[in-house]
Order: structure tokens, then C-alpha cells, then sequence
């Protein structure tokens, strides 16, 4: 999917792709330095990328810079968006209410 997704951008855009998917090892800080770089952040949403701590990560990273970096969702098939339950079980427990908060919110619009 990302060599499908990377040859037709690159035929448009001079820069490359990025994929966090291919760095498991990355710490919050390189992840940071990677989005910090980006034009834009597309979020590949799977059957259970929200149950990927690094895939949150990126999410919250990327959505801390505002309005100034687009991040772009693209749903799969199998993706659902998740339930109540999600947010007051799994995001509550690894982020800061705020930060949980603010990542379901945005993720209702």
C-alpha cells in the first residue's frame, strides 16, 4: 500500500515519504524531528492502528502543531472508529486526559 501511495505522490511532489510503520525502534523525539519536517501527515487507519502506541504517538505529535501541518486521514476497509469505551479505557491509560481528549475529539470531526 505505501509503495502504491509513494509512487503516485512522487510523481506530483519532489520530497519523499516517510513511514513510521518502517522505524518500530523510533523514540518520541525522532519521531518528533520526523514530523517537524513534514509538509503534511497522512494517518493510515487499520483494523487495530489504534491500538498502536506509535501510530497514537504520531497521531498526538503531529496534531500538536495546529492548524500548520495538515494531517490527513485515510480509513481502510476494515477500520471502525472506535467506541466510548476506547477512549475512557485505552487513550485515558497512555496519555494525559487532556491529550486523550483532544485526540478522540478530533477524531469525532
Amino acid at each position: 500500500l505505501i509503495s502504491k501511495i509513494q509512487e503516485r505522490v512522487l510523481e506530483s511532489v519532489g520530497a519523499g515519504i516517510y513511514a513510521v510503520a518502517d522505524q518500530p525502534g523510533l523514540t518520541k523525539q525522532e519521531m518528533t524531528d520526523a514530523i517537524c519536517g513534514a509538509r503534511a501527515v497522512i494517518v493510515i487507519l487499520t483494523l487495530d492502528s489504534l491500538r498502536s502506541t506509535q501510530q497514537l504517538q504520531a497521531i498526538v505529535c503531529a496534531m500538536g502543531f495546529g492548524d500548520t501541518l495538515p494531517v490527513i486521514p485515510m480509513n481502510t476497509p476494515h477500520f471502525r472508529f472506535p467506541s466510548e469505551q476506547y477512549h475512557a479505557e485505552y487513550l485515558m491509560a497512555r496519555f494525559p486526559s487532556s491529550t486523550a481528549d483532544e485526540v478522540w475529539l478530533r477524531g469525532q470531526q
